[in-house]
């Protein structure tokens, strides 16, 4: 006897949380022979690490060994043998997360608030409803901490981003100040009610004579964060649709250039 499992869709190679970093704000000032595109790229690569860093998790337990006593057989041929250590149930949120920066498809995440048990670093197969979503890889962790997880995309929970362009002519557009925006239509396109997480961003000055002032906000958003992540959650009815728009100014000094990455 023997089972077949077939799927329509091949699983991901690898499968890792989404992250959304800050829109950094901040004045163009390279030294002398360094290009925009370069200086772009440094400030790229650090500002969102510094932005966002957090304290190190207290570790309170680690697995560093273990033993399991058996009965068995274990055939001398060299070939590779898996052998199952234990298992446990982990209780956590799931969420379907959209942030249509990076893909038009929402993920699918879970989060468990503080593990019961220490976990060794290593691969993670990961599956949904018994079918394979795809692997990623864990670090350690000890018993305590949180660990969050992605299982892959919802491509039937869709979020399209347009910019918003500015009118021609407009006062605010010049020298010292611009204006900016987008719009985000977000389609639940599953036959049930979902409830949706969207995730998106305004600039974060960077330096104190750079000011940002949001002139729409529509809906207003369940969360802002200090690094001016924006956070909305919608109860969302099959095949309905949601609208957000988001419009912004920014001034700063005219004799700078500002960039924003």
């Amino acid at each position: 006897m023997f089972i077949l499992h077939f799927h329509t869709v091949q699983p991901s190679e690898s499968v890792e949380p989404p992250y959304l970093p800050p829109l950094v704000a901040d004045f163009y000032d390279p030294a002398p022979g360094r290009s925009m595109a370069s200086y772009s790229m440094e400030v790229q690569s650090r500002a969102p690490v510094a932005m966002s860093a957090k304290a190190a998790p207290e570790i309170v337990q680690t697995a560093t060994d273990m033993s399991v006593q058996g009965a068995g057989v274990l055939p001398g041929d060299g070939l590779p043998v898996e052998i199952t250590l234990g298992s446990f149930t982990l209780k956590g949120k799931t969420q379907i997360l959209s942030i249509p920066l990076l893909s038009d498809d929402a993920w699918i995440t879970a989060t468990v608030a503080a593990l019961p048990e220490p976990l060794l670093p290593g691969t993670v197969l990961l599956s949904v409803d018994g079918s394979a979503s795809g692997t990623t890889r864990i670090q350690e962790y000890g018993a305590g901490m949180e660990l969050e997880m992605a299982f892959g995309k919802m491509p039937l929970v869709v979020a399209t981003k347009k910019p918003v362009v500015p009118k021609e002519g407009s006062s605010w557009m010049g020298k010292g100040r611009t204006q900016d925006g987008y719009v985000i239509e977000l389609t639940n396109g599953t036959n049930g009610k979902q409830t949706v997480t969207l995730k998106d961003r305004l600039p974060l000055p960077a330096q104190e004579k750079i000011a940002v002032e949001v002139t729409t906000l529509e809906p207003k958003p369940k969360e802002q964060d200090k690094e001016n992540i924006l956070t909305w959650e919608f109860e969302m009815a099959p095949g309905e649709k949601k609208t957000v728009e988001v419009l912004y100014r920014v001034t700063y000094p005219g004799d700078k250039t500002l960039i924003m990455e």
